[in-house]
């Protein structure tokens, strides 16, 4: 997963120049304060079988695209309402591989 995870902080910060994915500026700080995070929520969940997972507001896909590599047996939906935010998540999808991640363009309320 590490590597998973160093390609997607290498495409964030590429297309944060381009589009605003984040406000932290420095990639080990984005790391260590973002997605040590999502892997300890990800490794404290105890999910058997197939689930679906939702991630509501997805913005640049931090906390779907560790779920996805932690379960790769769960489907996992990002809903993002942002077309450009949208289409990073579905970039870092393809890049990856992530079979079991699906992006929805849609705004929730």
């Amino acid at each position: 997963m590490e590597n998973n995870l160093e390609i997607f902080l290498e495409e964030l910060y590429k297309w944060n120049n381009k589009i605003n994915l984040t406000g932290i500026k420095n990639k080990k700080v984005f790391y260590n304060k973002i997605l040590l995070e999502n892997i300890t929520l990800a490794e404290k969940l105890n999910l058997n079988g197939e689930k679906i997972l939702i991630d509501i507001g997805s913005g640049n896909g931090n906390l779907s695209i560790v779920l996805a590599l932690s379960f790769p047996e769960n489907k996992i939906i990002a809903v993002e309402k942002n077309l450009k935010k949208s289409v990073f998540i579905k970039r870092i999808k393809r890049k990856l591989n992530l079979k079991n991640l699906n992006v929805e363009i849609k705004k929730l309320e």
